[in-house]
């Protein structure tokens, strides 16, 4: 249960790395961060 604690942190990584891989492609605000739930994916 111990190596769940850090999990925010690896999570956030992953969705910032992805963020900036789709503003590279052009797209931007797809992915929402929903406060105390997650993240969400929102379609344009």
């Amino acid at each position: 249960m111990a190596d769940m604690l850090d999990n925010h942190d690896f999570v956030y990584t992953h969705i910032k790395n992805l963020k900036a891989k789709l503003a590279e492609a052009g797209v931007r605000d797809c992915v929402k961060n929903v406060y105390g739930t997650g993240y969400k994916w929102v379609e344009s």
